[in-house]
């Protein structure tokens, strides 16, 4: 036997204790495969239009109908079949609906209605076995509909069973319940694995209830489209995204997903809007596509148009801001500020002057149109802080990143949204991120990795001078930050997310060459070692975390640090030292401690050039320990 073989079966042996038990996951999963393959469904551009996603999920667009028209075509009328699909999408209203037009004992009704729901649920569960069809179940009711599920109520000698317990859920009052929930699991066996193929989030007034909808679902994967990502850079605190969100919103008039759904105090900006532009009718930011909610409420309307323009121009400013500190992004200008002339009231472009629609934009300098006014840039500190502390936001935002990606490969299927760059050949267009260039497959995987850096990396959340902030990382305001404990581990709070070991060899006086071992807890959630507190980064931030982005990252960094210190750069070597004295773990804190003469009290003050660890004791006294010469106590 191999070196290879043995490591397979070391890691079998971690799943399964003998043979036995990995001969009948082997026999288990060869009859999976010759199940027939489940129902996919694929949905693209929601716009957070929840009724209508959730509508189509309810009826598995139109499979449910089918099941039911060819169970039941010989034997009900036209009338009672879709009378029966309604009450698999709808059961609580439908049955509300029932129960209060019928003075009639519905007992009859009820009984007939299980037995054919039944029907329904057994005909979708075909093709799944009896375990993930139990997964499915609600817990309260498992037992007895899996008792339905697999028994013929055609069978004589089953059938006064099946009536039995058919007539006793009547009887105790418990048809309701139970027609609602075997409706639900309808529901979510009809649908096997559920695609979205971008754009969650924009114009619609449901993006946080079809979130909330796909965080009681397991089986589905979402590949992110543009209003995702401007979503996704607003929960993390790029403010050119939150002005974006917020315009589009406006522009709308859809401010139910901003204030009802994850509690985004607009309070500052309607403020601001109605200072700034009290005597401007702001008629080309009038909201389209008005909302029944607000339509004929002139002072609301006025209101939302008021704010749609403060933040338009607060965007345009941040966008410029962007385009001017990223030339290498070669971003078209014609957009831009400095080619409106305020005095005359037109835009160039191409050399040509165009007349303005509005001429009214007073928080606009001419010297340097794209610096934010003190009140402009306090209202961006407002809003910043109200999407960075929705709770709720954050949540929604982990699970874009958990289930989704920029592209997917399913079944031979490639799942992405929109578009990519091409050519005028149709071959891949060339796209250049920080300094080298990316095509197709590459293009989306970078800017991935992008996405997924910029929502972890722990780096500065401010661009340099008045520019505006960048992605902040998700762990802000979670308590305290990551730091080291001396002399190797790194810990976020009091657990250990990564340590390092390193081994010197010597020649004489000088260290000839030194082997770094490091090890990151990325996507761990069961621990074996007997480390007393382990934590994976995937635990801190609620999801999982692709290894690659994390790979990356730290080898950037690293080797940006290693090629300056080679480069024999005396004043980063101090400035590394007293990074790692800012963070270390304890530090200042009076804390217990072990040595040679047993337990003691001190406080952590220094590690010194030499990595000796600094004590003072509760006398005042100074305590110097290498490494294995003290230890920390719980």
């Amino acid at each position: 036997m191999n070196n290879t073989d043995m490591r397979l079966l070391q890691l079998l042996a971690q799943t399964f204790p003998n043979s036995e038990s990995a001969s009948t996951e082997i026999i288990n999963l060869e009859a999976i495969l010759s199940l027939p393959k489940g129902t996919e469904h694929f949905v693209a551009d929601i716009h957070g239009e929840h009724e209508a996603f959730l509508h189509i999920l309810r009826n598995a667009s139109g499979n449910i109908k089918r099941k039911v028209y060819d169970l039941f075509g010989d034997t009900l009328p036209k009338q009672e079949m879709r009378d029966l699909c309604t009450l698999i999408y709808y059961p609580e209203k439908r049955l509300e609906m029932i129960e209060e037009s019928s003075e009639e004992d519905l007992s009859g009704f009820y009984a007939r209605t299980l037995l054919q729901l039944i029907q329904v649920c057994q005909s979708v569960s075909s093709k799944y076995t009896r375990s993930k069809v139990r997964k499915a179940l609600p817990s309260q009711f498992a037992y007895i509909i899996e008792e339905l599920l697999h028994e013929n109520p055609n069978d004589e000698d089953k059938d006064a069973y099946v009536q039995r317990i058919v007539e006793t859920i009547v009887q105790i009052g418990q048809a309701r319940n139970f027609i609602t929930a075997i409706c639900n699991v309808i529901h979510k066996l009809s649908i096997d694995q559920l695609h979205i193929l971008g754009d969650i989030f924009d114009r619609g007034p449901g993006a946080h209830i079809i979130m909330d909808y796909l965080l009681s679902r397991e089986n589905f994967d979402l590949q992110w489209g543009n209003h995702d990502a401007l979503w996704m850079g607003a929960a993390a605190g790029q403010d050119a995204c939150i002005a974006i969100v917020l315009r589009l919103s406006l522009r709308f008039a859809n401010l139910a997903t901003l204030e009802e759904g994850y509690g985004i105090n607009l309070l500052p900006l309607a403020t601001f809007a109605m200072e700034t532009y009290a005597d401007d009718p702001c008629l080309q930011f009038q909201p389209i596509g008005t909302l029944a909610e607000v339509k004929g409420d002139e002072k609301r309307l006025r209101l939302i148009a008021q704010m749609h323009k403060a933040i338009s121009i607060i965007q345009f400013k941040l966008e410029g801001q962007l385009v001017r500190q990223h030339p290498e992004w070669n971003i078209d200008r014609r957009g831009t500020l400095e080619n409106i002339d305020l005095g005359r009231g037109t835009y160039r472009f191409e050399g040509k002057d165009y007349p303005l629609l509005d001429t009214l934009f007073p928080t606009v300098s001419k010297d340097d149109p794209y610096r934010l006014t003190p009140e402009e840039e306090e209202l961006m500190k407002r809003l910043h802080h109200s999407f960075r502390i929705s709770e709720k936001l954050q949540k929604h935002i982990r699970c874009l990143f958990r289930h989704g990606s920029m592209f997917l490969v399913s079944n031979s299927n490639l799942l992405f949204h929109a578009s990519v760059p091409l050519n005028a050949d149709g071959s891949f267009r060339q796209v250049e991120i920080d300094g080298k260039m990316y095509e197709g497959r590459e293009l989306m995987q970078q800017v991935e990795f992008k996405m997924r850096a910029a929502s972890l990396s722990p780096t500065l959340s401010k661009g340099e001078g008045d520019g505006p902030r960048q992605f902040t990382p998700p762990l802000e305001g979670r308590g305290r930050p990551f730091c080291v404990k001396w002399p190797n581990d790194i810990y976020y709070e009091d657990s250990k997310v990564a340590g390092i070991l390193i081994e010197n060899d010597l020649q004489g006086a000088k260290v000839l060459r030194s082997t770094i071992g490091i090890g990151i807890n990325i996507n761990q959630r069961r621990f074996l070692s007997d480390a007393p507190n382990p934590r994976s980064l995937a635990d801190i931030v609620g999801h999982d975390i692709e290894r690659r982005v994390v790979l990356e990252l730290f080898m950037e960094s690293f080797t940006h640090y290693m090629q300056q210190l080679d480069g024999g750069n005396e004043e980063l070597l101090d400035a590394l030292h007293e990074s790692y004295k800012k963070h270390l773990y304890r530090l200042g804190e009076e804390h217990t401690y072990s040595d040679n003469d047993g337990c003691f009290r001190a406080t952590l003050i220094d590690v010194e050039p030499s990595g000796h660890l600094v004590l003072r004791d509760a006398e005042g006294c100074i305590r110097r320990y290498a490494f294995k010469e003290v230890k920390y106590c719980p």
